[in-house]
């Protein structure tokens, strides 16, 4: 299947986006670790960026070629997707999309609970 050049550029723009979204992220923690002054705020910050990273995986249907093809009607409707017609449409719970959108949910919820409880460090 030949790429369309319109959905192509389009996706391309989506994509620059995202990655100036996600650079802006990275760019904002960068800033607190350098004036971080203890292990505790430095754990708090990566923390902050593992969940901003895991939040901004491109899997949003302005990230997928398919799904903006159908925006464009290029063809009727997720039943006649190529990608769901291989992977189950997104919107079904077995799908493979709704599994990946499924384990970065529960990375999100993980790192939330479990990377940094709010303990303290050090040698007493």
């Amino acid at each position: 299947m030949k790429a369309k050049e319109n959905i192509k550029e389009t996706l391309l723009s989506n994509l620059s986006d995202w990655y100036i979204d996600l650079s802006i992220e990275i760019e904002k923690n960068l800033a607190g670790f350098k004036s971080a002054e203890t292990v505790e705020r430095i754990m708090f910050l990566k923390q902050s960026l593992l969940k901003e990273y895991i939040k901004k995986i491109p899997l949003g249907a302005g990230l997928c070629y398919f799904c903006l093809e159908l925006a464009a009607e290029t063809f009727c409707n997720c039943d006649s997707c190529p990608y769901g017609k291989v992977h189950g449409k997104c919107d079904e719970p077995k799908s493979d999309w709704s599994v990946l959108r499924g384990l970065q949910r529960m990375m999100l919820d993980w790192t939330e609970r479990h990377y940094y409880k709010g303990e303290l460090y050090g040698c007493e």
